[in-house]
């Protein structure tokens, strides 16, 4: 038991100097501006004019707990630091069943050569998506590895109840989806080997965490129950959601009819795919419904036929995960049969995301890793040889060589981010100039994704941001127009002189054409500030049609 704890310290500390290491030599930046949304919400800065902990993806306890540590110390970027403690305690936990394992030395080697080939991805760009399944995994594997044969002490568990609940509060869906991910892993560790059982330390905290999970789930549920205006927005989401998130949304000869039922133009349709509801009766529920249900229950045409294999083949951060798998195994041939099983079942799991939710790549990929890190783990079992053949050495060079070239290549991104802070900085620092002043952005138009993730983010604090996207229509979103004293937004936007919009030219397109469509009024764009990232436009109108 003693060996045991030594071993948990020493990883600890390792693993905490590696990732101290590299938050002090490189910046870790957003994937998605969700992350940057989740801040400003709950700071109630930008998009807020006072805190929420309504991060409607999220579970409201983590959003609760974000918005109290930002009352305390506003400067202290608490939520970056959730997500890179959760990367932190994924990798922990993960070492920490290598140890247990019967190759340690080996394990550890492969974990650190895929971790700079694969992890520092997730890690140098933070989404909480990708850190939920990231802690999980690590929580799983050390629970796989953690048996009578070979019993952890209380820290072990103790790991595997923080990994499990920082998951769920992150990305409840993520946490699930990660459940049905590896029980195929799973079933082959728990039930087809029979000498295996968990230990009293294990089961309590396993216990534990899913009690723990099932009541911040209840009480998820029970807050939304009693806030109606929330309630409300979950119903528009939930309609929205069916059509942007699972359905491939056209309109042709085929969807005329339908769209001309329901007063939609090809140019609002071109308004819905980029966020733009502003029309609240145009973009209504009853309309979202009306087009769901023209689609069949069960349609696999819901997207394009192109992008799936696409995506696949083009992006660089699968391709590095397929490099990896190859020669990992090399390690792992008497395994063979699980992998293929797992594998397939994972790649099922992303036809069935891909073709029926249009998954993102940031839900895929943790889901992708998924099978390296679990190779890793397999190559320490027992039943692999202890001696390296010379394929593998082979493979232990090439793996190590593809990690330095792609870390090489990474941390020149970085450099190039790190170098842009400052103009990102300086064009925002012109935005907020004037505090009482109203920018209407589309969806993405800002660079979140250049922003230090462990910045405070506190330039926000001036300039008012009505989004359009997920908080469009959240009591968030009403309350600054309320404060703005905007009835009509898409009509507002016209000839007031504290009222912005920050868009790129085809999105201001689709915003004059639906103003010449809709209310016959002919509106004219005049730039006011510019930089290489967004535009910001001021709209007069040249009278109606």
């Amino acid at each position: 038991m003693k060996k045991h704890s030594l071993g948990i310290s020493f990883l600890f500390t390792a693993s905490l100097f590696g990732f101290l290491f590299g938050v002090l030599s490189m910046h870790a930046y957003f994937m998605t501006d969700d992350d940057v949304f989740t801040i400003l919400v709950t700071k109630g800065i930008g998009l807020a004019l006072k805190p929420y902990e309504n991060i409607y993806w999220m579970n409201i306890l983590y959003g609760s707990i974000l918005k109290h540590m930002y009352l305390w110390q506003p400067h202290i970027p608490w939520h970056g630091l959730f997500l890179l403690t959760s990367c932190y305690l994924g990798t922990w936990a993960f070492l920490a069943a290598l140890y247990y394992r019967n190759r340690p030395v080996l394990s550890s080697y492969l974990f650190a050569v895929c971790f700079f080939l694969i992890d520092t991805r997730f890690i140098l760009t933070l989404e909480f998506t990708a850190s939920s399944f990231f802690v999980f995994q690590g929580g799983l594997f050390l629970l796989l590895a953690n048996h009578k044969e070979k019993p952890t002490d209380g820290a072990g568990g103790i790991l595997v109840f923080f990994c499990f609940l920082s998951s769920y509060i992150l990305r409840p869906m993520m946490f699930e989806l990660g459940c049905l991910a590896v029980l195929p892993l799973v079933i082959h560790e728990f039930f087809l080997k029979k000498s295996r059982s968990l230990p009293v330390t294990s089961k309590v905290a396993l216990t534990t965490a899913f009690i723990t999970i099932l009541a911040c789930s209840t009480h998820d549920s029970q807050y939304y129950a009693k806030h109606p205006a929330w309630n409300e927005f979950q119903s528009f989401n939930s309609a929205i959601g069916e059509l942007i998130s699972f359905r491939f949304l056209k309109y042709d000869e085929q969807k005329k009819t339908l769209f001309d039922s329901i007063h939609w133009s090809r140019n609002d349709v071109d308004l819905f795919d980029n966020w733009c509801f502003l029309d609240k009766s145009r973009f209504s529920i009853k309309n979202f419904e009306s087009i769901t249900n023209s689609f069949p229950t069960f349609d696999w045409k819901k997207q394009n036929p192109i992008e799936p294999l696409d995506q696949i083949m083009t992006d660089p951060t699968d391709h590095l995960i397929y490099l990896a798998c190859l020669c990992l195994s090399l390690f792992v041939l008497k395994e063979w049969l699980i992998l293929s099983i797992m594998t397939f079942f994972i790649f099922l799991i992303y036809v069935l995301l891909f073709f029926l939710m249009k998954s993102p790549p940031w839900i895929f990929e943790p889901l992708l890793a998924f099978i390296p890190h679990t190779m890793i783990y397999l190559a320490s079992s027992p039943s692999t040889s202890p001696a390296l053949t010379k394929t593998q050495k082979l493979a232990v060079i090439s793996l190590f060589t593809f990690a330095m070239i792609f870390f090489s290549n990474q941390y020149k991104v970085n450099q190039y981010k790190r170098d842009l802070e400052p103009y990102v900085d300086s064009c925002l620092q012109k935005l907020s100039d004037t505090p009482d002043q109203l920018y209407v952005i589309w969806h993405n138009t800002l660079p979140y994704e250049n922003l230090n993730a462990l910045g405070d983010f506190e330039i926000f604090r001036k300039i008012n941001i009505f989004g359009m996207h997920e908080f469009e229509r959240t009591p968030v979103g009403e309350d600054m127009l309320k404060h703005f004293q905007i009835k009509d937004l898409f009509t507002d936007i016209v000839d007031r002189p504290d009222i912005f919009m920050i868009c790129n030219p085809d999105e201001g397109c689709f915003y004059i054409r639906g103003m010449e469509e809709h209310y016959h009024r002919t509106v004219r764009p005049h730039r006011i500030f510019g930089c290489a990232f967004f535009n910001v436009y001021r709209f007069t109108d040249l009278g109606k049609k």
